[in-house]
């Protein structure tokens, strides 16, 4: 599975930017995941969705 880092959050609720050269199609599950900073595996799943096109 290819993953790609979007930023840090903090709080209840955040804007993230999505750069405009990252192939969306290539992407089309969303998970928003609880991890420590620096952390390199996979974190705790908090919410996952699929993107419509």
């Amino acid at each position: 599975m290819t993953r790609s880092p979007l930023g840090v959050t903090a709080g209840t609720e955040a804007d993230v930017a999505i750069p405009p050269t990252l192939p969306l199609q290539a992407f089309p599950v969303v998970d928003v995941s609880a991890q420590q900073l620096g952390q390199q595996e996979h974190g705790t799943s908090m919410v996952q969705g699929s993107i419509r096109f």
